[in-house]
């Protein structure tokens, strides 16, 4: 899924003023997929992960809760995604998921598969920043034209950042199309 992501710069200077959402969505999703839970960021990493990922500022965070929506097409197919995802961090209680719908608005589909991955970071080792939780909650649909996924997930670790991220992919007889929330 992720090919060719730029270096990044550890300046916190430069990564503000250098990348595009979806740079840092891909470079998010890139540090997600690389680490297993229970092991450490390098420093660029982690830093990376303190200045693009939600913080726990408190000890007992509320719901943050933030509505998402993304779109795409091709000759073929259009299909959009929208609604909520949320996440909630207590001392060691927490909890993700949403309720995020997949449409298809021109084509067939054979297939639409929404999820929900939430990947969640704290103190590992000897004080570093690494993976703390890594989850997909997924909803498929066959031969219909949406495909809604409504669930939360509980789980028990010590959070100091996180991110949460809506995205779907649409089968059709000619291939798939992927749609990412913004």
């Amino acid at each position: 899924m992720l090919v060719c992501i730029p270096k990044v710069n550890s300046s916190a200077e430069s990564l503000q003023k250098d990348l595009t959402q979806e740079e840092i969505y891909q470079k998010l999703s890139e540090i997600s997929d690389y680490y297993d839970v229970g092991e450490e960021l390098s420093f660029d990493d982690a830093e990376f992960v303190k200045l693009y990922a939600k913080t726990s500022n408190s000890p007992i965070m509320p719901v943050k809760t933030a509505n998402v929506s993304g779109s795409n097409s091709n000759s073929k197919i259009s299909a959009n995604l929208k609604e909520s995802v949320s996440s909630n961090h207590g001392i060691v209680n927490n909890s993700f998921g949403g309720n995020v719908t997949t449409t298809v608005t021109k084509g067939t589909p054979t297939k639409i598969t929404t999820k929900i991955r939430h990947t969640a970071y704290g103190l590992v080792g000897s004080g570093g920043v690494g993976k703390v939780q890594d989850k997909t909650l997924t909803a498929s649909c066959t031969y219909g034209k949406s495909c809604t996924l409504k669930q939360t997930y509980p789980y028990t670790a010590s959070v100091a950042y996180s991110t949460t991220y809506a995205e779907a992919t649409i089968s059709y007889s000619g291939g798939a199309l992927g749609v990412t929330a913004k």
